[in-house]
């Protein structure tokens, strides 16, 4: 079975966005670290440290800037219990957008992803999709998947 055509895209624009290029020792570390955090999911999770160390071309940056300074306001919604994007990312997202820009939408919920299972993130991330409005910070959407 040959992979996906999105495995493809995600690997190339991964490489192309970051600069990382760690060697094999590095990924040895990680991949063992990985494991070790997750005996469940770590070994299937872990190969993806090798994504881009042999891609041939440069990337762009190591750590890319994401300040948005006098952007509209940007809804971030982040879940509590999300394993695959952890929440410390969407805070951090919001506060890294700016002041003003970033707003957090916190859904307190278990697994990956409360759109357009949670009833709360739902209505709210409709309602700025269609106005532009964000939720007053420090909103938190409760568990109410369906």
């Amino acid at each position: 079975m040959f992979p996906s055509v999105t495995t493809y895209a995600q690997t190339a624009i991964t490489c192309a966005d970051s600069s990382l290029r760690p060697g094999f020792e590095r990924l040895d570390r990680d991949e063992a670290r990985i494991k070790a955090a997750s005996p469940v999911f770590g070994a299937a999770w872990s190969t993806g440290v090798y994504l881009c160390y042999d891609w041939p071309f440069d990337g762009e940056r190591a750590t890319p800037q994401v300040n948005a300074d006098g952007a509209a306001p940007v809804l971030v919604v982040g879940g509590t219990g999300d394993p695959t994007t952890p929440y410390p990312g969407a805070r951090h997202m919001a506060r890294a957008l700016g002041d003003g820009v970033g707003v957090l939408l916190t859904a307190e919920e278990e697994g990956h992803g409360t759109y357009p299972q949670n009833r709360c993130v739902t209505e709210t991330v409709d309602q700025y999709l269609r106005t532009g409005r964000t939720p007053a910070p420090g909103t938190v959407c409760r568990g109410s998947m369906s």
